[in-house]
């Protein structure tokens, strides 16, 4: 299974008198005892596996069952250059429903047919 890009915290290769520092923060917060606080303090999926079958986050997040479905289902989305214009027409429909200027079916109908130029003009 393709596992989905995670995000990366990193410490600058220019960093001279912080380096030690910022190190120490990055084992702190990657740390599974501050992983398995900020998943029942915060609400926060646990990015380390394991975590998912800890009883403890089990009990008091149930959620967590739901998102580790979701993470093994996650997929990167297709590289594209019409990315950034489909998201904002998407947002534009998403947001006339949600805001009732607009019923979600006339929503609908708009989104496709804008969809549908997309990718007319995507494919030249």
């Amino acid at each position: 299974m393709e596992r989905p890009a995670r995000r990366r915290i990193c410490v600058n290769a220019a960093s001279e008198s912080k380096a030690d520092a910022a190190w120490e923060f990055i084992t702190f917060m990657t740390s599974p005892e501050n992983q398995k606080f900020r998943a029942i303090e915060g609400g926060f999926l646990p990015p380390l596996d394991g975590l998912y079958d800890d009883p403890e986050i089990l009990e008091k997040v149930p959620v967590v069952r739901l998102g580790e479905e979701a993470i093994k289902r996650a997929r990167l989305r297709p590289v594209s250059p019409y990315y950034s214009y489909v998201s904002l027409v998407m947002a534009e429909q998403f947001n006339a429903s949600l805001g009732n200027n607009k019923s979600p079916e006339a929503a609908t109908r708009r989104l496709q047919g804008r969809m549908s130029e997309i990718l007319e003009a995507a494919q030249g």
